[in-house]
């Protein structure tokens, strides 16, 4: 998933991804010109966001079914 794949999903700032990606609390790997972030990272990073509750946010089951419906791996 790309960072903008990973805000649309959650309906959050594209800019939350990135503020997240790099103080390492999200994990992902850079490949040349953008970030890669699995769908299994994006989840539990959602949870641990959701959980905490100062995010406004769809819930982080948005990111299985964003992965669904374009077939995102």
């Amino acid at each position: 998933m790309t960072t903008g794949d990973v805000a649309r999903a959650l309906g959050i700032c594209q800019e939350t991804v990135y503020r997240h990606l790099h103080s390492g609390r999200l994990g992902a790997e850079w490949t040349g010109t953008r970030w890669n972030i699995r769908p299994a990272d994006a989840y539990y990073w959602a949870q641990d966001i959701w959980d905490e509750g100062r995010c406004n946010m769809r819930p982080p089951s948005s990111i299985e079914h964003y992965c669904e419906w374009f077939n995102v791996s």
